[in-house]
């Protein structure tokens, strides 16, 4: 047996599920990430799906079994395989597709894919990047879009240096779009996309839509056939992972890639990301013997993180990311356990979250639901916090949030509770209330829920809102 190959112990399960990332998980001094939580606080009741999720118990137990099967290297490059036909069982009930799985350390690495396809299918061409709800993705994103390290540290656990370019800046240029207005209304990007598509003929252009941003924003997918050119890739950023399988194969049919995370809705631990990248993207760069631009990324990504077919064509480090893959198997064990309860209680169970939290919030006059919350996933609902000042700024509202999350508090089932951070658009900002997957389950496990949870939770959040108040 090679040595580290088989964990035993629960902290070693822990340390091992928190490896192959990159800052983010990294503890302070008090024993806390920059979310404001210990990942493996069982005394924690979580809301915030939408931002991270814990390490569980039952994570733990499950992976007990798996762990005691690893022998060898074969057997954790087995198991990455495993995965990644795990992934399109559970989206396409097969292994045979119309896409790949390319793996990354979190959703932010996987946005480096479209770039890298784009480098090798036309390394003449420069590269116009469009993402679309920027305010609404990951921090990372800005720089990860332009082909720049979004991160300090890699998942070989090595330094980095964040902002460095790695591909030639003189072949990429980005677009961002904001995704809200600056009163919080939903914008509609269709003719800003159209005018940046037809106005750069001669660029590679890649188009990232979203669908599910930080509140749940949804792009218009028919914006795909409208305003589609020869020279554009399409992407769409579907790492909140809120949406149905059939969805997903309709995207990578049309030549659509799609980005996902296990450590969003699926509420595996931080992070796991993946992209599928659809058939028509492989064929247009299957002749290329070496994949010369994938190599640029060698501090990025791992020889596994790409398909078998791939594999033998880069020279990227064969260092297994082993954390990140026992994270993708807590994804698709969760992604089985809440298929398992049938779409009609699932629907059931959100609908019913949704309509209880909004009434909730209304009693308070301190909350105000963000404009157009209709046109996001029910599963998260975003709201903006008045004090007696007026609705708190986005530096004001991480005060109140960390105020909430490192505090303890009194009638929960646990000593403390997480929702969803702060997200700033301009100078203003809202939290978010989220639940995922294995919130789902346990409430229709409990046949319902009267959801005095979020009852308390929202009156937690108008207690540290006077405590505040009370300090400014």
């Amino acid at each position: 047996m090679e040595k580290g190959l088989m964990t035993s112990t629960k902290q070693e399960i822990i340390e091992l599920l928190l490896s192959g990332t990159d800052e983010r998980t990294t503890l302070n001094d008090r024993g806390l990430s920059n979310y404001g939580i210990d990942f493996a606080d069982e005394s924690l009741t979580n809301r915030g799906s939408c931002t991270c999720n814990l390490i569980t118990s039952k994570h733990v137990e499950y992976l007990y079994g798996r762990l005691n099967d690893l022998h060898s290297q074969q057997d954790w490059i087995n198991l990455v395989n495993e995965v990644q036909d795990g992934i399109k069982m559970e989206i396409s009930g097969k292994v045979e597709t119309n896409y790949e799985v390319f793996l990354g350390p979190s959703g932010t690495d996987v946005v480096y894919y479209p770039l890298l396809f784009s480098r090798e299918r036309f390394p003449e061409k420069k590269i116009l990047n469009i993402i679309t709800c920027i305010e609404e993705l990951g921090s990372g994103t800005v720089n990860a879009g332009q082909g720049k390290y979004f991160a300090g540290t890699n998942q070989f656990g090595n330094k980095i240096p964040k902002g460095g370019a790695i591909i030639d800046q003189d072949f990429v240029e980005t677009e961002y779009l904001s995704a809200r207005c600056n009163k919080g209304t939903i914008k509609d990007p269709k003719d800003q996309l159209r005018e940046l598509i037809q106005s750069n003929p001669d660029k590679s252009i890649i188009v990232s839509l979203v669908i599910g941003s930080k509140s749940g924003i949804e792009d218009n997918l028919l914006w795909i056939d409208e305003l589609d050119a020869d020279n554009v890739l399409w992407n769409v950023d579907m790492c909140q992972f809120r949406h149905t399988s059939e969805l997903i194969e309709r995207l990578t049919t049309k030549g659509v890639s799609v980005m996902i995370t296990g450590s969003k809705f699926y509420q595996a631990p931080p992070f796991c990301g993946a992209i599928l990248i659809p058939e028509r993207w492989m064929k247009r760069i299957e002749h290329v013997d070496r994949l010369t631009h994938f190599n640029l990324f060698n501090q990025i990504f791992s020889k596994y993180d790409l398909p078998e077919v791939f594999r033998k064509k880069t020279s990227l480090p064969e260092e297994i990311n082993k954390g990140g893959t026992l994270r993708w198997l807590v994804t698709l064990k969760s992604i089985y356990d809440l298929r398992s309860i049938g779409q009609e209680n699932i629907t059931n169970v959100i609908n019913n979250w949704n309509k209880f939290v909004n009434n909730e919030l209304s009693k308070y006059d301190e909350f105000i639901l963000m404009p157009d919350q209709a046109k996001t996933n029910p599963s998260i609902i975003s709201f903006q916090v008045k004090g007696k000042k007026g609705r708190l700024n986005h530096n004001e509202m991480r005060e109140l949030f960390f105020s909430m999350v490192e505090s303890n508090h009194e009638g929960l089932p646990t000593e403390r509770v997480f929702i969803g951070q702060p997200v700033a658009y301009g100078d203003k900002s809202f939290l978010r209330l989220a639940i995922g997957a294995d919130n789902i389950v346990n409430i229709q496990n409990r046949g319902g829920d009267t959801f005095e949870i979020e009852r308390r939770i929202i009156a937690i959040i108008k207690e540290k809102l006077i405590e505040f108040e009370n300090n400014r």
